[in-house]
């Protein structure tokens, strides 16, 4: 993150964004029996990390100009923002199959992590919007909708699962990271209107 910080933010660093982000506000919530602080939440220590890549990155632009365009990217291309959660993609997958046998999930996680990188790569070589569009949505739909077959597979034969509330669940994940198409909607709104 340090080094798309320092870059400006080019294309290949927003899910790098997203998962810090999000792994962070995860850890806020766990304990490390064991390790660092015991059996005692991480709460504000989960950003250290996060603090101290920012502190370098200001020292190294001394400006506020790389995090500006952070921002004015995703003002020019939503689907920016929606590639910077496709860095949480990693975490739900680890949600998505926490308390499942490590052998049945070993071959989900081989594949998932090869669509992941997969859907990246041709996120970054996509010459257009609408290609960007279309690998991001192959890639997020079919990784919840893996995540949550399997789930529920698994469950299924120990006897506990609701296809339902966790087919209900994927979709909604899957609606709130195409959310920033709103943006998109906004900015297109906008320069038509200015147009005139």
């Amino acid at each position: 993150m340090r080094i798309g910080w320092i870059g400006g933010f080019p294309h290949w660093s927003y899910p790098y964004v997203g998962h810090v982000l999000i792994f962070s506000l995860y850890m806020t919530r766990v304990a490390t029996p064991g390790f660092l602080f015991d059996r005692e939440m991480w709460g504000w220590r989960a950003w250290i990390p996060f603090l101290v890549v920012s502190v370098i990155a200001l020292a190294v632009t001394r400006s506020l100009k790389p995090v500006a365009k952070f921002f004015t990217n995703i003002w020019d291309d939503w689907t920016l923002l929606t590639f910077g959660m496709f860095g949480f993609m990693p975490l739900l997958a680890m949600i998505g199959f926490d308390e499942v046998d490590r052998l049945y999930s070993l071959y989900f996680m081989v594949f998932l992590a090869l669509l992941m990188s997969g859907v990246a790569w041709f996120y970054i070589r996509a010459d257009t919007q609408r290609r960007r569009i279309v690998a991001l949505f192959i890639g997020i739909t079919l990784a919840i909708a893996v995540t949550v077959i399997a789930h529920s597979l698994y469950w299924e034969k120990n006897g506990w699962v609701f296809p339902m509330q966790t087919a209900t669940m994927g979709a909604i994940i899957v609606l709130f990271m195409f959310s920033p198409a709103v943006i998109g909607f906004i900015h297109r709104t906008g320069v038509r209107h200015q147009a005139k």
